[in-house]
């Protein structure tokens, strides 16, 4: 997955960059920006699957294949701090087919169950 997001700094839009992530099969989380710079930020060690932003905490969310979550900040800078990683407890073979925002910090999830988790993050 790629996720692409638009970072004012200091609230000056004629400073805005843009930041890229994109997560691979192999686990790596990778950011480039508009000047052509791209760095590795972390290695999950399983498929990315998902990728989502949490714009009022400024946090990159992700998700991979087994089902682990990990938050990730992004500063005004474009530095990303790893703020917390978990595994989420799924039934029916433990993958997540599909995640969405459902409110502001909340987290929809479909599964392999018959029915939608949500997580408050």
């Amino acid at each position: 997955p790629v996720l692409a997001i638009r970072q004012e700094k200091s609230g000056d839009s004629l400073m805005a960059r843009i930041l890229v992530f994109v997560g691979t099969e192999r686990g790596t989380l990778v950011v480039a920006d508009d000047v052509g710079e791209s760095r590795q930020v972390q290695n999950f060690g399983e498929s990315v699957e998902h990728l989502l932003f949490h714009e009022q905490e400024r946090r990159l969310v992700l998700l991979t294949r087994n089902a682990i979550l990990a938050q990730l900040q992004i500063s005004e800078d474009g530095k990303v701090i790893p703020v917390m990683t978990m595994k989420l407890s799924v039934a029916g073979g433990g993958s997540v087919r599909q995640i969405c925002w459902a409110g502001p910090g909340l987290l929809a999830a479909a599964t392999g169950e018959s029915m939608i988790r949500f997580f408050n993050l």
